[in-house]
């Protein structure tokens, strides 16, 4: 099972695929020799507008009136603090690729006893057991039963039983995060956040500096292996050839030349016919425009530009089909693009919106994005969210691909970049104070620290504190 990482992608849905490519990721650029239930735990927690993080939160003292983002912030430290106690690769074994732990391996099967236990069931899967996929919620229960990550969860005041709980009630809930890849139903979305405004102080996005500070070379300079790159155009397929209604494609990576290069070969592949059957005829249409050119376009600019995008999907539809490209989405979250009341951003957003929804029942008509993963969480702030007016689903394109058979040139040079921008992240965050100042704070430290007047999620956890401080 741990060569056999391909094997155990094919298991997963792609969401729960993506997570853990992206826990590989981290394991590597930690110069760790196996991916652990530790790393998949900290990768489902680093994202600001996660599934976990909120059930987390939500598990904290119900008779709050809200909860405080710092109750995860805890967490996260606990979670940092158990992977620098894990074991670091020497320096030969640096250059191969993580495997799979065994408590890793043990988890995932579980996942799949779970998924393939619910279908049968609900009685709702009308496909072979054989190819049923572990989704998103069933794998976080899974690593969440690990006894590692609930040793940690519970060092940080947390019950992995209750934040299960409210994961399993979460699942069925349109708004969650992380929301399941489900190819019966029109939920979905890698990276989707929720549409309540009570819940838009999870939409801060901003990636943990414990778990992801890929360094912007190495982001710039990369170059998709042919194996990754047709694992990727593979899972853009899968979203438009979906029988539901979210089956346009948005697709969330790292930087830009991840996702134009991914874009470079799907359009090099409508061109040759190299696609499925479903999109023989289908030809690849441009609609997008830069975020200056937007603050200064009138009403009837952008109704000019609507009228010939229809003209054109027209007379294609009439031959085959159309993929309208919108480029990336910075265009769709323009900051004072409103002049004299008028937002030829939202008004283009909506055009395109009724634009996909009449050609909805012709299934010749789909709509591929690009975006980065700040991007993307600023659409879903938009009301309502970018996903819901395009029906879009995020495949989130990880830096070195999404395939797990991922070769970098050397993990150890990734290790030291990574330990670099930990370190001036930490110096950025130090404050500079005189004397005085200096003074007066450690007093106030001592004085809370003796009033007990520190709400529970802040008390100290558990005797053992001494592994924390280094």
């Amino acid at each position: 099972m741990r060569s056999g990482a391909c094997t155990v992608q094919q298991t997963l849905t792609a969401e729960a695929a993506s997570i853990l490519k992206h826990s590989l990721s981290l394991a590597r650029r930690r110069g760790h020799a196996q991916v652990t239930p530790l790393h998949v735990a900290a990768t489902l927690l680093s994202t600001r507008a996660s599934l976990l993080r909120r059930a987390c939160l939500k598990s904290q003292q119900p008779q709050l009136s809200s909860s405080h983002p710092l109750q995860c912030r805890a967490l996260e430290l606990c979670f940092n603090v158990a992977l620098n106690r894990l074991p670091t690769a020497p320096g030969p074994i640096l250059h191969v690729q993580p495997s799979l732990s065994n408590a890793l391996v043990a988890a995932l099967k579980r996942a799949q006893a779970h998924q393939r236990r619910g279908c049968i069931e609900q009685q709702q899967s009308q496909q072979p057991i054989l190819t049923i996929k572990v989704e998103l919620e069933q794998l976080i229960i899974s690593i969440l039963d690990d006894p590692s990550v609930s040793r940690v969860m519970r060092e940080a005041g947390f019950s992995s039983t209750v934040v299960k709980a409210n994961i399993e009630d979460s699942s069925s809930s349109p708004s969650s995060v992380f929301q399941c890849y489900n190819t019966t139903s029109g939920s979905g979305g890698i990276f989707s956040s929720p549409c309540s405004p009570s819940q838009t102080h999870f939409l801060s996005y901003e990636q943990n500096p414990f778990f992801f500070s890929p360094s912007k070379k190495l982001l710039t300079n990369y170059i998709p292996d042919s194996a990754s790159l047709k694992q990727d155009i593979k899972l853009v397929f899968e979203v438009l050839l979906r029988k539901n209604k979210r089956r346009n494609s948005v697709i969330v990576g790292d930087c830009v030349s991840t996702t134009e290069s991914l874009v470079s070969e799907l359009t090099s592949r409508v061109e040759k016919g190299d696609v499925p059957d479903e999109m023989k005829h289908v030809r690849f249409l441009k609609f997008y425009f830069s975020p200056m050119s937007l603050k200064f376009m009138k009403r009837e600019d952008v109704e000019k530009h609507v009228c010939d995008l229809k003209r054109r999907v027209d007379s294609i539809v009439a031959e085959g089909g159309a993929i309208i490209y919108t480029g990336d989405l910075k265009w769709t979250v323009v900051e004072e693009g409103e002049i004299n009341g008028y937002n030829a951003a939202d008004h283009l957003v909506t055009e395109l919106g009724r634009l996909i929804s009449d050609y909805y029942m012709s299934n010749k008509v789909w709509l591929v994005a690009t975006a980065s993963y700040q991007t993307y969480l600023r659409c879903q702030m938009r009301q309502p969210p970018l996903e819901v007016q395009w029906a879009l689903q995020a495949v989130s394109v990880p830096t070195g691909g999404l395939s797990l058979s991922l070769h970098a040139s050397s993990c150890h040079d990734t290790k030291m970049v990574f330990s670099e921008m930990e370190k001036k992240q930490f110096e950025h965050e130090r404050l500079t104070c005189c004397a005085e100042c200096s003074s007066n704070y450690e007093k106030d430290v001592q004085s809370f620290k003796s009033s007990g007047g520190l709400p529970p999620w802040m008390h100290v956890h558990g005797s053992n504190n001494s592994d924390s401080q280094k």
